[in-house]
């Protein structure tokens, strides 16, 4: 793959991740969108939709990740989805994570422990 189809391919992957992440924003927010602003006097910031656009951009980006495809139908079609389904794939892709370094430990430590035996 060439530097240009990355960077072309990472641009459209998050623009679409955004748009994902709107519709995710405006379905779950039934057809209206939250103007992002401070909670209460605290210093706290509410993201609202900006929130949503986000996620949806970083689960787009960690999708291509995954699934490098250059196919551009698929690539789109993916993105939007991926952006759509924000939070739920990043954490899947965490849980995953934590799932595969308890096994190395699991074999590493059966290794061991076949030695000591």
């Amino acid at each position: 793959m060439s530097l240009y189809f990355d960077v072309t391919a990472l641009a459209v992957t998050s623009t679409l991740g955004a748009f994902g992440g709107l519709l995710h924003a405006l379905v779950f927010g039934r057809n209206r969108l939250r103007i992002p602003g401070r909670i209460g006097k605290s210093r706290s910031w509410d993201l609202s939709f900006l929130g949503d656009v986000l996620v949806g951009m970083g689960a787009a980006v960690a999708v291509l990740y995954y699934v490098s495809t250059p196919d551009p139908t698929k690539l789109v079609s993916l993105s939007v989805l991926a952006g759509f389904g924000g939070g739920s794939i990043l954490g899947s892709f965490s849980t995953k994570g934590e799932l595969s370094v308890e096994r190395e430990k699991t074999q590493a430590l059966a290794v061991i422990l076949r030695k000591g035996s």
